[in-house]
């Protein structure tokens, strides 16, 4: 309804005093009473149209506001705007995910390489430990006189 009524009220501009009968008139649409109000409020509470000041027959006058207008213009008409409003909702949701992605990919990243880093560093410490064995075993052998064959 309010993508027909936002139309309706970009293609004839001014105030509007029966969005009913505008609806009906444009579009074959009818809404009842309750409708009506509810469609008024949501335009003027979305800030897509203006509430007159003085009351036009029964019913309060609505005109299309700078930011519907502008909405038009840039999208086309409301449904436009809803699917574009929904794309880029979507597309940040997207790119959020991927960054999220993107930090853990590099906590994994930090996390091995701080384990290659331990693994490089007992690795280094076992060979220093053997060389340190190796010249004590040779200085045991060297003190008693026995030869070790190569």
């Amino acid at each position: 309804m309010m993508d027909l009524l936002i139309t309706a009220l970009y293609e004839e501009p001014g105030y509007c005093d029966d969005i009913a009968e505008l609806l009906q008139r444009r579009n074959g649409v009818f809404i009842s009473v309750e409708e009506r109000r509810k469609l008024f409020r949501n335009m003027i509470d979305l800030g897509y149209a203006t509430e007159g000041y003085e009351v036009c027959g029964p019913h309060p006058c609505i005109e299309l506001s700078a930011k519907g207008r502008e909405m038009v213009l840039e999208y086309g008409n409301y449904r436009s705007f809803l699917n574009s409003q929904k794309r880029s909702t979507i597309k940040r949701e997207k790119e959020r995910t991927l960054k999220n992605n993107e930090i853990r990919i590099k906590i994994v990243h930090i996390v091995i390489t701080i384990i290659i880093s331990i693994i490089a560093i007992s690795i280094s410490l076992y060979s220093i430990l053997q060389n340190e064995r190796i010249k004590e075993m040779e200085e045991l052998l060297h003190k008693y006189n026995i030869e070790v064959p190569e």
